[in-house]
């Protein structure tokens, strides 16, 4: 048990930043209208775009907000050796 924690503690320090080199930034748009039983929703509603990982913790790309017409544009960008899975919170 050890052993394997060792060689994946060293194989962790040693390639992780390896892999950095070939990761590439990437990025992504949403806009759109947030409705509500067909009506704008209210203003200043607070959106959030998050790249979704699998292996390390989710990354915040961009954060914004509606204006009074439920209106928004949020754009985001963020460096991954994988692609990125997107998603709109709000």
């Amino acid at each position: 048990m050890n052993s394997i924690f060792a060689v994946v503690f060293i194989f962790g320090i040693h390639f992780s930043p390896a892999l950095t080199l070939f990761s590439k930034v990437q990025s992504t748009a949403v806009k759109g209208v947030l409705t509500c039983d067909g009506e704008p929703a209210a203003k200043n509603v607070k959106l959030q775009l998050w790249d979704i990982d699998r292996t390390d913790p989710n990354d915040l790309m961009s954060e914004g907000i509606t204006d009074f017409q439920g209106r928004f544009l949020i754009q985001g960008s963020e460096k991954e050796f994988t692609t990125i899975d997107p998603e709109l919170q709000m």
